[in-house]
C-alpha cells in the first residue's frame, strides 16, 4: 500500500499530454490559410470556366451536323497549358473533331477558343442535359482533367 505522504508528493499531471499552445494554434491556422490560397490560385487544380459560345447547325433527317465554338476562361492566378480538348462519350452525339484555337498556354485571366465538330444523333436526349467540355491541363506536378460546363447549354443549340 502507498502512503498518503507519497500521493501528496506526486504531480497528478505527470505523463499527461499538455494543451496546445497559442503559437501552435497560430501555425495550424496559417497552414490552413496557405492551403486555401494555394487551392484558390489554381496552382493545384486549374480554375477554368466557360465564356461566350455559339452553335452553327445543319439539321436534316433527324441528324444534326454541328460546329460548336466555346470560349474558355482561366480564372486562376497561374497560366494553364491545355494539351487536349474533348467531350464525354455519349450515345446522343459523336464527336468528329476538337481543337483549341490559338495558343495552348492560356495566361491568368486570359481566354482561349475551342472548336468542336459533332454529329448529334438524338436531339431529345441531348436537349435535356448539359454538354460539358473536358480539358487536359499540364501542371507543374503532372496532368489533370478539368470539366467546364457552359452556363448556356449547347445541347439545345444543335437541334434548333
Amino acid at each position: 500500500m502507498i502512503s498518503n505522504d507519497v500521493w501528496s508528493r506526486l504531480n497528478p499531471a505527470t505523463g499527461m499530454a499538455g494543451g496546445i499552445s497559442y503559437p501552435r494554434w497560430f501555425l495550424a491556422g496559417l497552414v490552413i490559410a496557405l492551403a486555401c490560397v494555394t487551392w484558390g490560385s489554381g496552382a493545384i487544380v486549374p480554375h477554368l470556366s466557360a465564356g461566350n459560345g455559339h452553335v452553327n447547325a445543319n439539321y436534316r433527317d433527324g441528324v444534326s451536323e454541328s460546329d460548336v465554338f466555346q470560349e474558355v476562361v482561366n480564372d486562376g492566378w497561374f497560366p494553364a497549358t491545355i494539351s487536349r480538348v474533348g467531350v464525354p462519350a455519349d450515345d446522343a452525339y459523336v464527336l468528329r473533331s476538337a481543337s483549341l484555337d490559338g495558343d495552348r498556354r492560356v495566361p491568368a485571366g486570359g481566354k482561349a477558343g475551342v472548336s468542336l465538330r459533332m454529329t448529334v444523333t438524338d436531339c431529345a436526349v441531348l436537349g435535356r442535359r448539359d454538354l460539358p467540355l473536358l480539358f487536359e491541363v499540364e501542371q507543374w506536378w503532372g496532368r489533370t482533367t478539368v470539366e467546364v460546363t457552359p452556363e448556356d447549354p449547347l445541347g439545345a443549340g444543335p437541334c434548333s
